[in-house]
């Protein structure tokens, strides 16, 4: 969860936000997240799609979770 966390800080400052600086009603107004039916997570700032967590089942029943960025989009 803090790499998710710090992901999210990183597209909010190249945003022009100040994380630091915004209260805790404004990024639950603002931060929305969706999940999906394959367990993909999907984070939205303003309407804008900052950060995609996608879970692969690996052969031994291990998660690896791969991050995608506004910057690397999922596809």
């Amino acid at each position: 969860m803090q790499h998710v966390e710090e992901l999210l800080r990183e597209q909010l400052v190249a945003l022009g936000e100040d994380p630091s600086a915004l209260p805790p009603h404004e990024i639950a107004r603002h931060m929305h997240c969706g999940v999906h039916h394959d367990g993909m997570l999907s984070y939205i700032w303003k309407g804008i799609p900052i950060l995609d967590v996608r879970p692969e089942q690996q052969d031994d029943g291990s998660v690896t979770w791969r991050f995608f960025t506004g910057e690397t989009p999922l596809q």
